[in-house]
């Protein structure tokens, strides 16, 4: 198994840049990444410098601004953004330790969006993001893969077994195998 990293893991990143990056799975969801990302930016931009971003959205909140700043956004799905954000900040989660548990918790936060934030900001874990492109990958492997992401908790855990034993048979790590899927999609997509 190879044992590369996420760029994220929580040994060399900051609070701030976890809370950071798991606003941008929140806001990921249904969306590409790029559109996410710069949702996120235009939400964040009004941040004064010492402030982390939930301590931001939590400002926000307080003063009744969030829903507007989510709006002004652009980030869509502005109910689900809207309560996940305000039950993260409310929370008090240990991002460096929290479960995919204690982050389903959390309104609008599914299995993959919590396996998203704990596979790619924390060293050597187990599971798997069913996003498109790992459906994808395991429909060619002769999976019955539905095209998006299962809702069904059983479906969802029997596909990631199934993403893991791939992950296995190609000697990776399920990090390197998500990223290689992920960019191998991207290629695809693309013709």
């Amino acid at each position: 198994m190879t044992s590369n990293s996420p760029p994220w893991t929580t040994r060399t990143v900051s609070d701030a840049r976890l809370e950071h990056f798991l606003l941008f799975c929140v806001f990921t969801a249904g969306k590409r990444g790029t559109t996410a990302w710069k949702a996120l930016q235009r939400l964040l931009r009004g941040a004064p410098p010492s402030y982390s971003p939930f301590e931001y959205l939590r400002l926000l909140h307080e003063e009744r601004k969030l829903d507007l700043g989510l709006r002004k956004s652009k980030c869509g799905q502005y109910t689900r953004i809207g309560k996940a954000c305000r039950a993260l900040v409310e929370s008090r989660l240990n991002l460096r330790t929290c479960s995919t548990d204690d982050l389903e918790k959390i309104p609008g936060i599914g299995p993959k969006t919590s396996r998203f934030f704990i596979l790619h900001s924390r060293r050597q874990q187990r599971m798997a993001v069913l996003d498109t492109h790992v459906l994808a990958f395991l429909r060619r492997q002769g999976y019955p893969a539905p095209k998006s992401t299962p809702s069904n908790p059983l479906q969802y855990a029997q596909l990631e077994r199934a993403f893991l034993r791939e992950a296995n048979r190609l000697c990776l790590d399920p990090y390197t195998a998500d990223v290689r899927v992920w960019l191998a999609g991207k290629r695809r997509n693309r013709r």
